[in-house]
Parts: structure tokens; C-alpha cells; sequence
């Protein structure tokens, strides 16, 4: 399987950034937002369905980070006559960027406002808890990133439509159940609308910036997809795995009683009855399913990996309870076809492609600025 950042499983909340073709020219004025896509993983094997989600995940959060970084520096907009030396260690310098300066307090207020816009715009708690560790790790080095993207966007004098924005407010403000909880929200945060409307220009803009700059220069061949699929099949073994029907009794009434109901529910199944009908006299549980194999315990999965369909165990007794098993089907170890795996191969070389270029471009913004981080 592909390994990216981690192996939660998941529905996904996709941030789709939709990227201007490579001839698009900056515009004055931008009608585009940025869209937001429900997708989830279409394919019916559990293997697969994870690492898509794992795939696209990585993907869309590296997306993400580089679209929320512009969030705070409305709070960062002081000239460098306005911070003045202080002994107090939130007001020593840390990083200079051409004629403005950064403190401690800049940067704890940058990482304190972009969780309050993240809380504001109701952002899934996984995406969050996500974007906020970045942060806590990298902020300095976001921070100046944000100032060097969005004076180049300044450079060009791209401007953002009124609409635009206006729409992106709308899906906030229909992400909580009435305008009252929203403008509560806003409050709590100490934000206003104007600062919500600054902070998605200053967004919107750095998209734009990235999306002609880096994303729309990106380009992932065919023959690049196939190259990497056949030279890394071992990345592509589907576990195996069982789908089962079970009934769990459990131990909360006493271990002894858990037993005697086990040994009954076992008794009415070899007589014939069916086991649907025993589940539901007897389970506490509802049934286990698909199971891939290495997500059971030992005995259980040594048990259940060699059962023949429509074989019924016995009474497997763990630490809380009591399993009995209907094995229905198995499928054996395999390779993943390459149609099967090229959507998540294509979203892996396109990610790397696109922090590789990333970083170059953030290089050359550098080169032109004058930077000194002095943490």
C-alpha cells in the first residue's frame, strides 16, 4: 500500500482546488472561490477504499495548509517603526521580512487566529487538528511563506470580485444551523465579517498565486503512472479478508450466564435455525462484517481465515464476551490491477510534484525579499 501521513480511517471532507489552465493569464478581477467536494473512496474492497482515503487525504491537506496559511496576517499588517524592542520576551524580533518585522506576539497571535478561523468556518475536526500541528511546528517559517505569496500577489495588483467572496461567506454561514449560532461564533472568536472578508481575499489571492505559479505547471504522464505501478506492486497487495456474519454475547451479566447463552445460540444454529433469527434473540453486538486480515485477534482470525462458507463456529470466548462466526466469503491476497490503483498512484506523484515545485517557487520568492529568522 501507499504510505502517506497516517492510517485513520475515515470519511473525507476534500478541499478541491480547482486549478486555472497553464495559459490562464492573472487576471484584475477573480470570480473564483475555493470550492469545497464530498468524495469518498468508490471501490467496494476495504484495502482499497483506505488508502484512497489516505491518498487523497495527504493531498488535500497539503492543499489545504498552503490556502488557510493567509488567514491571520490581517493581525500582521504593522510597519517596523510600530514594534518597538522590548525586554518583555513576546515583543523580541524573531524574523524580518524586508521592512516589517515579526515578534513572538505576531506569531502567537497568527497561530491563535488561524484555530479561531478554523473554529468560525466549522472545519472538520480531523482537517483541523491536522492543519493546527503545522502550524504549532512550522509557524514561523508559514508565517514568512504567507507574507512572500501574497506580496507577489500584491505585485500583480489582483484584486478579488465582492461576489466571490460573498459566496464563500454564504458556505460558512450554511455550515451552522441558523445566522444567530454564526454571528455568535464570529463574536466568541472576536471577528467580524470585514475580518472574515479581508482574510478569504488575502486567501482567494494566494490561491490564485499558486494555482498558476505552481499547480497548473504540473503535469503527471501515463507512462509516469504505469512506471511507478510496475515498479512498486509490492505497494499494491490487497490484504485479505472475510466477511462474516457474528453474534456477540457479552460478559456484563456474568461470565457464567454469557457461557450458558452462547452454548444455547450454538445449540439452535446446528438444529437449523437461522442465524439471523439467533442474532437478533441473542447478539449484544451488531455483526462484524468485512474484516481484513491482521484487524482481529490471533485466535479469532486463525479460526475464522480457515472456515468454508456457510461454516458456523463454535463459541470463541474473548476477554468481554462470547463471538460465534458465520464465515460467508473470503477473498485471498492480491495485487491491485493498475486501473484499479491509478488514481491513488496519480494523486502520490502529483503531490510530490506539486511540494517540490512549491518549494522551489517559495525559493525564488525568497531570493528577491530579504529574510532573516532570528528564533
Amino acid at each position: 500500500m501507499i504510505k502517506v501521513s497516517r492510517n485513520d480511517l475515515v470519511n473525507e471532507k476534500i478541499l478541491s482546488l480547482r486549478a486555472p489552465s497553464s495559459g490562464a493569464k492573472p487576471s484584475q478581477n477573480l470570480a473564483d472561490g475555493i470550492a469545497v467536494r464530498l468524495r469518498s473512496p468508490s471501490s467496494n474492497h476495504p484495502e482499497r477504499s483506505r488508502r484512497t482515503s489516505v491518498a487523497r487525504r495527504s493531498l488535500a491537506m497539503t492543499s489545504m495548509r498552503i490556502f488557510l496559511n493567509l488567514a491571520l496576517l490581517l493581525v500582521l499588517t504593522t510597519g517596523a517603526g510600530s514594534v518597538i524592542w522590548a525586554a518583555e520576551n513576546e515583543e523580541i524580533i524573531i524574523a524580518v521580512v524586508d521592512d516589517e518585522v515579526i515578534t513572538r506576539k505576531d506569531l502567537k497571535a497568527y497561530i491563535a487566529g488561524m484555530s479561531g478561523q478554523l473554529r468560525v468556518e466549522n472545519t472538520d475536526p480531523f482537517e483541523m487538528d491536522e492543519i493546527m500541528r503545522q502550524y504549532q511546528d512550522k509557524g514561523i517559517n508559514q508565517l514568512i511563506e504567507d507574507k512572500l505569496i501574497l506580496a507577489s500577489a500584491k505585485e500583480l495588483d489582483i484584486g478579488i470580485k465582492a461576489q466571490a467572496i460573498d459566496k464563500k461567506i454564504d458556505e460558512i454561514r450554511g455550515r451552522y444551523p441558523s445566522n444567530d449560532v454564526f454571528n455568535a461564533m464570529l463574536e466568541h472568536e472576536g471577528m467580524s465579517i470585514t475580518d472574515i472578508r479581508n482574510k478569504l481575499s488575502d486567501q482567494m489571492k494566494a490561491k490564485y498565486m499558486v494555482d498558476n505559479e505552481v499547480r497548473s505547471k504540473i503535469f503527471v504522464n501515463p507512462q509516469e503512472v504505469t512506471d511507478y505501478y510496475n515498479q512498486h506492486k509490492d505497494q499494491f497487495m490487497n490484504k485479505a479478508y472475510v466477511n462474516l456474519d457474528s453474534i456477540f454475547i457479552s460478559f456484563e451479566k456474568g461470565a457464567d450466564e454469557a457461557k450458558k447463552r452462547a452454548a444455547e445460540a450454538h445449540k439452535q444454529l446446528t438444529e437449523g435455525k437461522s442465524f439471523g433469527e439467533v442474532f437478533k434473540e441473542f447478539s449484544d453486538l451488531p455483526s462484524v462484517g468485512t474484516i481484513e486480515e491482521g484487524q482481529l485477534m490471533p485466535k479469532i482470525e486463525t479460526r475464522v481465515f480457515d472456515m468454508k462458507e456457510g461454516e458456523i463456529s463454535e463459541p470463541i470466548e474473548v476477554d468481554n464476551g462470547v463471538y460465534i462466526f458465520k464465515f460467508n466469503r473470503k477473498s485471498e491476497r492480491q495485487v491491485e490491477s493498475l486501473k484499479d490503483a491509478k488514481e491513488d498512484i496519480y494523486n502520490k506523484i502529483f503531490d510530490e510534484k506539486f511540494r517540490k515545485r512549491f518549494e522551489d517557487w517559495i525559493a525564488k520568492l525568497r531570493k528577491k525579499t530579504y529574510v532573516e529568522i532570528r528564533q
